[in-house]
């Protein structure tokens, strides 16, 4: 997998969407989102992600948009921890 910096001058100074925000500055997520396109063969620069997601006014991504522009998807999974049931368990000869 490729290693990027959001910092990289091909692409720090561009905005993150349709916001005054730049890449340079808070373009992290979607520079290890670059990578990510990397590991999965279908690589996008940081700069083309910044153009082709959606983001909030204040430049977070919109997960939704990754569907339509990125070879992955995302799964949300919960994982809970039962204290109580292992507490009794472990008292339980």
């Amino acid at each position: 997998m490729i290693i990027l910096k959001q910092g990289d001058p091909l692409w720090a100074k561009d905005k993150i969407g349709k916001t005054n925000i730049t890449i340079g500055r808070y373009g992290c997520v979607i520079t290890c989102l670059s990578m990510l396109t990397d590991y999965f063969k279908s690589f996008k620069t940081p700069k083309q992600l910044a153009q082709q997601l959606d983001f909030t006014k204040d430049g977070l991504v919109i997960w939704q948009s990754l569907a339509k522009n990125t070879p992955f998807r995302l799964e949300k999974r919960l994982y809970i921890r039962d204290d109580v049931n292992i507490d009794i368990s472990l008292k339980d000869p």
